[in-house]
């Protein structure tokens, strides 16, 4: 059988917990299609909390939207959400860069699950350039590199540039799954509903080719 290419780009937030739950059903959906589908994922800044500081600030400052739902959910999917641990909510725009850098390395799969995993599992704040460096010291990249391209502007206007197409495409929330560019699917939605769109997608573009 000839697989199909799903391009789907994921517009998320490194802080967003219902990000974490939405990646790991596209992960669930990508294993129940994989004879039928290849997937190509990409990865998209969206900032929920833009006005925070570089240093981020105390968690308590904001409105307990950590709940234990997202917890049992997290588990049941197989991730550690310990929110008793997260004492600063971080700006994420350097994380978000990180991930923009590492596409050439066809890590950003990769990266955002480490940071998904610093944040939520382990309450790291992942809104300091050294704590990025470190999370990606872990996927074998040198700290030199990161630390040089995290002090210097490379990605700073690409990022700005891509969160402008975000927010002209209309999209106020994540996770937001772009599928081929066109079609939204938003929420962290549940793989069993994840599936059967994704196969109408293709049929849909199928038809018209």
């Amino acid at each position: 059988m000839k697989k199909n290419t799903l391009r789907v780009d994921i517009v998320s937030d490194v802080v967003c917990p219902w990000c974490v739950i939405g990646l790991k059903n596209l992960q669930k959906s990508k294993i129940a299609l994989s004879k039928e589908i290849k997937f190509d994922i990409g990865w998209k800044p969206y900032e929920l909390r833009p006005q925070i500081p570089s240093e981020g600030i105390p968690r308590k400052k904001y409105p307990n939207d950590l709940n234990t739902s997202i917890q049992i959910l997290g588990k049941e999917l197989g991730f550690n959400f310990n929110f008793h641990k997260i004492e600063i909510v971080p700006n994420t725009f350097h994380a978000h860069r990180l991930i923009w850098y590492v596409k050439k390395k066809n890590l950003q799969n990769e990266i955002s699950e480490k940071l998904f995993e610093a944040y939520f599992t382990n309450g790291i704040n992942i809104g300091l350039k050294e704590n990025l460096i470190e999370v990606s010291s872990a996927l074998g990249i040198p700290k030199k590199e990161i630390s040089s391209f995290l002090n210097s502007d490379k990605g700073v206007e690409e990022i700005r540039l891509e969160k402008n197409k975000i927010r002209d495409m209309n999209i106020s929330g994540v996770p937001t799954f772009i599928l081929n560019k066109k079609y939204l699917l938003q929420g962290g939605q549940d793989s069993t509903t994840m599936v059967p769109f994704f196969r109408r997608i293709l049929e849909k573009d199928n038809l018209k080719n």
